[in-house]
């Protein structure tokens, strides 16, 4: 028996590759930092924290319950899979969201959104996923801004749907965002050129 659990651990050992190491012990390492909206009007931090997953499941993200919390909104994805039978194709995703009242405006929220990327560097089974070997991730912050305008606009009146509206009280037909005013265009005199404006030093 004493020589069977040396021997078990030396078996685990052979089983992990010389210089591989587990994804989750560099994400330590990882860029935590995100992408971050402007800030924008919402009922309550609940409403958005409840828009965030919904989006989330939309683009393929399963939430982690454990790792979820409304009152501090906070939400986090287990790993979105994509394996490819390429060599360095395949990849996995988690996003990180954080949920912030935004200072001095009552009911303003912004939220910062990390996607964290890894490449599945296994050569000789790049499909199969127990042999994966991740290696350490970027940020896809194309996914980042994209999640976060996701989020923005299900407060638009053309993407709440009335169950939303009626849950969060929000008033139909309105929408809380406070919309910039279109920018002004000044009329430009068009100068010999059909289409540009008249040269400096050039009579009109």
């Amino acid at each position: 028996m004493r020589l069977f659990v040396p021997l078990l651990i030396l078996g685990l050992a052979a089983c992990t590759p010389l210089g591989q190491t587990s994804a989750d012990s560099f994400l330590a390492r990882e860029d935590k930092s995100g992408t971050c909206s402007d800030g924008f009007p919402a009922p309550s931090k609940e409403s958005v924290y409840a828009a965030g997953m919904r989006v989330l499941r939309q683009q393929g993200y399963i939430p982690d319950p454990s790792l979820c919390a409304s009152d501090s909104g906070t939400i986090m994805t287990r790993w979105k899979m994509s394996l490819s039978p390429f060599a360095g194709t395949g990849y996995r995703e988690k996003v990180t969201m954080n949920i912030r009242p935004v200072r001095g405006r009552t009911n303003y929220y912004e939220l910062s959104t990390n996607v964290i990327k890894q490449t599945n560097d296994n050569i000789t089974e790049p499909s199969n996923p127990i042999a994966a070997k991740w290696v350490e991730g970027k940020r896809n912050t194309t996914m980042e801004h994209l999640i976060n305008r996701r989020v923005e606009m299900y407060f638009l009146p053309s993407d709440v749907s009335p169950e939303f509206r009626e849950q969060y009280r929000m008033k139909p037909g309105t929408s809380p965002r406070i919309r910039r005013p279109d920018p002004v265009h000044t009329e430009e005199k068009e100068g010999p050129i059909p289409g540009l404006p008249p040269l400096p030093g050039f009579p009109d």
